[in-house]
């Protein structure tokens, strides 16, 4: 009994410590209110829960909120705060109500989290690989083109893949009062997305020609799953999943498109998502609808400039699920921590000692259990040169 016992503390130390040994990313989410650029045309400041080494990368869905074509751009990123609005195409009038979503800010790497779960969040910068549409300003002469991008370490299977850029260095117009030239977004070539990498652009969609400057984009690649969990710095267990949508999710004037959770969430969801595909070439970007705690909805907007119209063919696209507000630093006990002493138990098991064993830690007399037995007739079991005792409490 005594050499099971061992075995299976042995076992969970080794399981732990190769956990603790791995980098869970410094991460955090919650709700806001972006500024209502009629009323008041300035950026909304928003302030991290927990400072980062470095910028993280920050991610965020643009939902229905407001008729009129939008997305969420995010501009001036640092380790304690970034800014965001709202901001529409050529094509409207600039000016966008308030819109209410999460953010996602995650340190950059390639992580592990506690459950074995790795996510690689990365960013590469674009300048000359550019997608549009044919009634697009940039129409017909400006070449196109991809770029290939490939993770640090393959996948055993196609990841989920989010995208969203960092900088707002293309202007050549003056948002919020006015809509944003040139408008862009990100593009990933249909059927690019493999195990290995994935092949991405700048999506100017139907907009106005403007002049494009190097521009930053994040990437967070994660193999779908679903029940993933882990504890944030509050005790709050963050519950976790992604998945691909499948070719499902047409345009604004098509309706919207659900797709349910596995996960059981108490409240709607932080959730991410991004289009893995471009089956079109009028571009377009996602935006979420009705929202609940057992469902998502996107549809692909699309801008006004080159037509009126904002119906869609199916794209796919992946969405990320979480606890609705976190914040999380990453770091995890050591197994000196987890495992005091050289024997311990979980969950109020059982440690028996045989005679003649010597226990040496620096843990003096005590064994971390609740309940410790001792069969020696004769040459009782020693801890540390003394008599052992059960210390009330387990590993853990």
């Amino acid at each position: 009994m005594m050499k099971n016992a061992l075995a299976i503390i042995f076992f969970s130390c080794v399981l732990l410590c190769n956990y603790a040994n791995a980098v869970p990313p410094k991460i955090e989410g919650r709700y806001i209110e972006l500024q209502d650029t009629y009323t008041s045309p300035v950026w909304t400041k928003v302030n991290f829960q927990q400072q980062y080494i470095t910028p993280p990368a920050v991610f965020m869905l643009s939902t229905n909120q407001g008729g009129n074509p939008a997305i969420i751009r995010i501009r001036n990123i640092t380790t304690t705060s970034f800014e965001a609005l709202p901001l529409e195409p050529s094509g409207e009038d600039g000016g966008h109500i308030s819109m209410g979503a999460h953010y996602l800010a995650v340190e950059y790497g390639v992580h592990q989290f506690p459950d074995g779960t790795i996510m690689e969040v990365g960013s590469t910068d674009l300048l000359l690989e550019l997608q549009y549409g044919s009634k697009s300003g940039f129409a017909p002469l400006t070449p196109k083109g991809y770029k290939s991008l490939t993770f640090a370490e393959p996948f055993t299977q196609r990841p989920n893949f989010f995208h969203s850029l960092q900088t707002l260095n293309s202007i050549d117009s003056n948002p919020p009062s006015e809509a944003l030239i040139p408008f862009l977004t990100v593009a990933v070539e249909s059927n690019s997305l493999s195990a290995s990498g994935v092949n991405i652009a700048l999506e100017a969609s139907e907009t106005a020609l403007g002049l494009i400057k190097n521009e930053t984009v994040a990437y967070m690649a994660v193999e779908p799953g679903s029940n993933r969990t882990f504890t944030d710095d509050n005790g709050v267990e963050v519950s976790w999943e992604t998945f691909f949508t499948g070719f499902e999710i047409d345009g604004w004037s098509d309706g919207c498109n659900y797709f349910s959770f596995t996960n059981n969430f108490s409240v709607a969801p932080l959730v991410v998502a991004s289009k893995n595909s471009r089956q079109e070439d009028d571009g377009g970007w996602l935006r979420s609808c009705n929202l609940r705690t057992d469902r998502l909805g996107l549809v692909v907007d699309e801008d006004r400039d080159g037509d009126n119209e904002r119906r869609h063919v199916n794209e796919e696209a992946s969405i990320l699920a979480m606890t609705s507000t976190f914040v999380f630093n990453g770091d995890i006990l050591d197994c000196d921590t987890l495992f005091p002493g050289a024997i311990s138990t979980y969950n109020n098991g059982e440690v028996q000692l045989v005679q003649g064993v010597e226990i040496t830690d620096g843990n003096a007399q005590f064994v971390t259990t609740t309940n410790l037995i001792s069969t020696a007739l004769t040459s009782p079991p020693l801890c540390n040169g003394q008599a052992c005792v059960a210390g009330g409490y387990n590993s853990l």
